[in-house]
């Protein structure tokens, strides 16, 4: 037994070193693998879930913007449609005189017009009495049920000084000829100062456009001089209006992947025109890049527990090896010494206690050899 000692040469503890890298590396490996494979399908996970709660967040926000236009507009349309309604009715003139009254004191309405396309001469109606005409009654001429009334662009009006738009609808006779046009003027700032007051309206990058993607209103960040939307060519921009065109509502995420820009886009009920929200994506996804430098970060710390742990248990192994093999190289040597210390109950313990055991048997076995 003792020869096969002397044949050790004492390269182990180098040997062991070695071995406490391997054993570091076969550690850190796995757990480097598993914190890479975590945060690479967590931030794609965390990437959709931004985008869809930002597209759903979005299309909540140009709705509500849009239906207070909506809103708005409709208070007109609703009187028009009642203007309409009279064309034919007993003492239709009163009536309509009174609601074009009534929609001359609306909000936001600068200018109400009738005008007929028939000299004044033919301009009394058949069912308007000689009592009414000597209360005053503005001349009606008969028509049918006029059509839907559209909306014009905003321009600015030189007699009341404001950018208006005008809601305009036509009257037809029987023969679906034209004898008149009702044309109401509304001040245009009125229609959208719902809008521009929103939190959203000014701090993201929003805009009101025409059907032609002309601006109407926007967020100043995204003006900077221009006239039009998708004007500069920008392919996101031409990829929205394109959109636009063919939904009345929806979201599109920009070209690249992943996107540098998203956007939304509300078309009004009542007005040729689209609200229009889009973002830089890093505004989007600024929550994930947040949690991805505390993610950083933690892996790190992970990454030193690890190590430190690693020190601390294989470490303490190492060093058992470490004295055990040194242990057998004197013992080679005919140097028995003290038994090796005993910490714990482990393998380690288990192995320390059969070496002790190992080097009593080879003394006695010495001491019988010396005596003979």
């Amino acid at each position: 037994m003792s020869s096969f000692f002397a044949r050790i040469r004492f390269r182990n503890p180098m040997r062991i070193e070695s071995l406490r890298q391997r054993i570091g590396l076969l550690v850190l490996m796995p757990v480097g693998f598993m914190l890479v494979l975590v945060g690479v399908s967590g931030f794609v996970f965390m990437r959709g879930t931004l985008f869809k709660e930002w597209e759903d967040a979005s299309i909540v926000k140009l709705q509500r913007a849009a239906h207070q236009i909506d809103m708005r507009l409709g208070r007109v349309n609703d009187w028009i449609e009642m203007f309409h309604r009279t064309s034919d009715s007993r003492g239709g003139p009163l009536i309509q005189k009174w609601i074009l009254e009534q929609i001359k004191a609306l909000d936001g309405v600068t200018d109400v017009r009738l005008t007929w396309v028939k000299p004044a001469s033919s301009l009394q109606s058949d069912h308007m009495s000689s009592r009414q005409m000597a209360k005053g009654v503005t001349s009606m001429m008969r028509f049918n049920r006029g059509r839907s009334a559209e909306v014009t662009p905003s321009s600015y009006n030189t007699e009341t000084g404001r950018e208006t738009v005008s809601i305009i609808s036509e009257l037809k006779d029987d023969s679906g000829s034209v004898v008149g046009k009702l044309v109401v003027s509304l001040d245009f700032q009125y229609l959208v100062k719902g809008v521009k007051a929103l939190v959203w309206w000014q701090t993201e990058q929003a805009c009101l456009v025409d059907g032609a993607g002309r601006y109407m209103a926007h967020s100043e960040s995204i003006m900077e001089g221009r006239k039009r939307f998708g004007e500069t060519d920008d392919p996101f921009e031409l990829a929205l209006l394109k959109a636009m065109a063919q939904k009345p509502y929806g979201t599109l995420l920009g070209p690249r992947r992943p996107p540098d820009q998203v956007g939304g886009f509300y078309r009004l009920s009542l007005a040729p025109w689209t609200v229009v929200l889009f973002a830089p994506c890093k505004e989007v996804l600024a929550p994930m890049t947040r949690f991805r430098n505390i993610y950083f970060v933690s892996g790190i710390l992970v990454l030193l527990s690890v190590l430190f742990l690693n020190q601390r248990v294989v470490g303490k192994m190492i060093r058992s090896f470490i004295a055990i093999s040194s242990a057998a190289g004197q013992v080679a040597r005919g140097r028995y010494g003290k038994p090796l210390p005993i910490h714990g109950h482990d393998e380690i313990a288990q192995l320390t206690q059969s070496f002790n055991a190992m080097v009593e048997a080879l003394k006695k076995t010495d001491r019988g050899t010396s005596e003979e």
